[in-house]
């Protein structure tokens, strides 16, 4: 008896803390070996924090005979968004589906497809952690659902993403990149990442005056380079505020 009331126990407070749209994820299986196959694209691969996009999930029967699923209910799709090992997002838990269930017959080669709009909005109305996630799609078949077997990968990024011209310089150069100190009278960090650098530049120093941050690159030799730098808040210090992006040839 006492097993039993903590098992209670224990499933109610999870169902207390976790929100609708961030619902425990249940099993799944693979799509690989059942002669269907469930695939995800994405409108794109970086999406700007609190910008929208959109998913597209795709069922497609690749064996050579006639495939039948059963559904409980009247939900079909699905679509779960995962940072790590954590499901951050389902789709179906935001909503509600009839009790009736149906089914669906798909001849060899015939596709069903699904379009998923999604805000990168939390369901408490806050932006999304910057980073690298997986979004899954799911076909909510029973008595098990089938899962994509290859998500797509994309990330968020800063809300403000400005790309500069690409700057041509002739070896031996030194090149100042200048960023601000202060964004909406808020003191600023900035960190830099090279995306593409086989040693074409090199940072000399960091110095700055009253308004900016100054960069100071050497060149080393021709070629390309480019590098991404990131301005965060007191206040932030995971997600940028800001991200720019400088593209060097060196001739």
């Amino acid at each position: 008896m006492k097993k039993t009331f903590f098992a209670t126990a224990a499933l109610f407070m999870l169902l207390t803390f976790l929100h609708p749209c961030q619902a425990a994820r249940p099993f799944y299986r693979k799509d690989t070996g059942s002669g269907l196959r469930v695939d995800i694209t994405i409108s794109q691969k970086e999406i700007l924090a609190g910008e929208p996009a959109t998913f597209t999930v795709t069922l497609k029967n690749v064996s050579f005979s006639p495939q039948t699923l059963k559904f409980d209910s009247g939900q079909t799709w699905d679509l779960l968004l995962q940072k790590g090992a954590k499901t951050l997002y389902k789709w179906s838990s935001c909503y509600d589906f009839s009790w009736m269930g149906h089914s669906i017959t798909l001849r060899p080669g015939e596709t069903r497809t699904q379009v998923f709009s999604w805000n990168s909005f939390t369901p408490n109305n806050h932006l999304y952690p910057q980073g690298t996630y997986e979004a899954f799609g799911v076909v909510q078949s029973t008595p098990q659902a089938i899962i994509s077997s290859n998500p797509v990968k994309f990330k968020i990024i800063a809300p403000i993403d400005v790309s500069h011209p690409e700057m041509l310089l002739e070896h031996p150069d030194i090149k100042e990149i200048s960023l601000p100190k202060l964004k909406d009278g808020k003191p600023l960090k900035w960190q830099f990442t090279y995306t593409e650098n086989r040693n074409i530049i090199k940072l000399l120093s960091i110095k700055q005056n009253e308004e900016n941050y100054i960069y100071r690159f050497k060149t080393m030799r021709s070629g390309k380079a480019a590098l991404v730098f990131h301005a965060y808040t007191e206040k932030s210090i995971s997600n940028a505020a800001e991200r720019h992006k400088y593209f060097i040839r060196v001739e």
